[in-house]
């Protein structure tokens, strides 16, 4: 629809991805200090890592922005493709 209104696939794609991102970062924010917190719970189940290992938590971090990242841009990218013409013909 917005592209139909004027708006580039560009614009389109980066207003997706934002707002995935933003949601990613939103859930980042409220599960890390959690996930710390569990670790303690947790600490004779894990072997080899430290509860606070830094280097795990950025690593972790890193994966989720990334898996967050693809489920934002792949369903962006297919919603910047259509033809404004058809986009108006099945509203």
């Amino acid at each position: 629809m917005r592209l139909a209104l004027g708006a580039t696939p560009r614009n389109v794609l980066q207003m997706i991805v934002r707002e995935t991102l933003t949601l990613v970062a939103a859930g980042a924010a409220l599960g890390l200090p959690l996930a710390f917190v569990c670790t303690r719970v947790l600490k004779r189940m894990l072997f080899g890592v430290e509860p606070t290992d830094q280097i795990t938590g950025v690593v972790c971090l890193g994966v989720l922005l990334m898996a967050g990242l693809a489920a934002g841009y792949l369903p962006a990218r297919r919603a910047a493709l259509p033809e404004p013409v058809s986009a108006l013909r099945t509203e």
